[in-house]
């Protein structure tokens, strides 16, 4: 019976023994779940925030391919309109157009009589007006006209004035005026 009694003792020992062995891994479980949640909610949210700023990357590179195409069409000094004249008059000597003159302002005095350009001035981008004058047959000033309008940088023509001299026929002497924009430092 002694025996007996030291093997039932010796098992509730073992079973209690076992029992809190068995609740303290049990609590420990419990706690590494709540953690093993907490990091996956945590790591959910940095997954999305990684996809925001992956978003946010690519509008990054289209508003710099914007920028980067808006800087071609408006150039961000004078030098560029000697290069936009010096493109001009290539046209007109690839057409054959003999006489070409240019003159140019920087800025011009609002003048309500005469048209102004429907383009929206601001602070850092500015216009710059070209007077362009040519003496040309009609059907070459349409194409000089086209192929002017294909030119990268943005142009817009505000006047045209077409005269018919007796000295020049068949050509007539055509006045431009052209106005495009540069970014200004200021």
């Amino acid at each position: 019976m002694k025996r007996f009694k030291l093997i039932l003792s010796l098992t509730v020992i073992f079973f209690l023994f076992f029992f809190f062995s068995f609740l303290s891994e049990y609590k420990k479980n419990l706690s590494l779940k709540k953690k093993v949640k907490e990091n996956i909610e945590k790591l959910r949210e940095a997954e999305e925030m990684e996809k925001e700023v992956e978003k946010i990357e690519q509008s990054k590179k289209e508003q710099i391919l914007k920028l980067k195409a808006i800087e071609e069409r408006i150039p961000q000094d004078t030098q560029t309109t000697i290069n936009l004249i010096e493109e001009i008059t290539k046209i007109a000597t690839q057409l054959g157009i003999r006489k070409i003159e240019f003159s140019s302002k920087k800025e011009e005095t609002t003048d309500f009589s005469e048209p102004t350009s429907i383009f929206l001035y601001d602070e850092k981008i500015k216009p710059l007006f070209i007077y362009v004058t040519i003496e040309a047959e009609f059907p070459t000033f349409v194409v000089f006209l086209k192929k002017l309008a294909k030119i990268k940088h943005i142009i817009s023509l505000e006047t045209i004035e077409i005269k018919r001299e007796k000295k020049i026929i068949p050509l007539q002497k055509i006045h431009l005026k052209l106005v495009t924009y540069i970014f200004s430092s200021k």
